[in-house]
């Protein structure tokens, strides 16, 4: 896939980079209310001033409902990072600490350039936190802004995603929120985000609603079953529709059949309908891709693919999660 147009802009020693931050103050942690306005409760940093010790604020990359992330400078590391804490109300909240020890654990159990990097483990911090690899480049949803991609990049797209995720389901993960704001083009390339909602496969599904971001959900994700690596495969599908028709259910009718069968399989309301793992998903890709279109791995390594099945070797970690 051709490098997109929309690259990242390097920020300047003066100048952060966009978003701007908006948050609008920390509240003192013995200030909080039982029942914190979530809506309010926020931090409010400029650029230069101390996030957490070592850590210097940049600007704020996402506000979730109930925690933040920030870039900020790492004077450990000596580079740019991210930083996921909780908001200031909650900095005592024993299920985001919990949450946050628990995707630690998990994020050291991947090993894969395609994946978000853990570079610090503080969840046992005061203020818990994480340090993580910034990840230089646009997010696949700010990419699309520009337009859907060409047939060729949506299947180059979908091989390196789909890489990842053999990868990802060979561990005996599943990731459960795939969606372009969580895939960051690096050099062109996606890399996936947040592990927070990540899970061992069979795990079962928390009471309450379903996790996971609307319209990108599978329907048994939507119903609360346990975790399956079907779920990904059809955000995938979702995350792969939208990038070659600009809408997570756009009309498929202008893509090359092939390509529009397999995306419609992907997203068939019955899991059993689906490609049946990423590895079978990466060779059905692989099948449509045009001839004289660029591969992301040797054409001679093509003949190992009938032979993948998803088994890597699966990780016992529902002790530790």
């Amino acid at each position: 896939m051709n490098s997109p147009s929309h690259q990242a802009t390097q920020p300047g020693p003066d100048q952060p980079p966009s978003p701007e931050p908006r948050p609008p103050g920390p509240r003192p942690a013995d200030a909080a209310p039982a029942e914190p306005d979530l809506s309010e409760d926020c931090w409010r940093l400029d650029p230069g001033e101390p996030l957490l010790p070592g850590l210097l604020a940049w600007t704020q990359l996402g506000d979730g409902v109930r925690r933040e992330t920030w870039l900020a400078w790492s004077t450990r590391h000596w580079l740019a990072v991210a930083v996921k804490l909780p908001r200031p109300g909650l900095i005592h909240d024993p299920r985001l600490r919990g949450t946050l020890r628990r995707e630690a654990r998990l994020m050291r159990r991947i090993d894969h350039p395609a994946f978000q990097r853990l570079l610090y483990d503080g969840s046992g911090e005061p203020v818990p936190h994480l340090v993580l690899e910034y990840v230089e480049g646009p997010s696949l949803d700010v990419v699309l802004d520009d337009g859907p991609l060409s047939p060729p990049d949506v299947v180059l797209l979908g091989l390196h995603l789909g890489a990842a995720l053999h990868y990802l389901h060979g561990s005996g993960l599943v990731h459960r929120d795939l969606k372009p704001e969580n895939l960051v083009l690096r050099e062109g390339w996606p890399v996936i985000l947040d592990l927070g909602l990540a899970q061992p496969a069979g795990t079962p599904a928390k009471p309450g609603p379903p996790q996971g971001t609307d319209g990108y959900r599978a329907p048994e994700q939507e119903r609360g079953g346990p975790a399956s690596p079907a779920m990904d495969l059809y955000a995938a599908g979702v995350v792969l529709i939208e990038a070659a028709t600009g809408e997570p259910d756009g009309d498929l009718s202008g893509l090359p059949p092939e390509l529009a069968g397999l995306l419609q399989e992907l997203v068939h309301p019955l899991a059993g309908r689906r490609p049946a793992s990423a590895a079978a998903l990466l060779a059905r890709l692989r099948a449509v891709l045009p001839e004289d279109g660029v591969t992301p791995w040797p054409v001679w390594v093509d003949g190992e693919l009938p032979h993948l099945n998803g088994a890597r070797g699966t990780l016992d970690l529902a002790g530790e999660l």
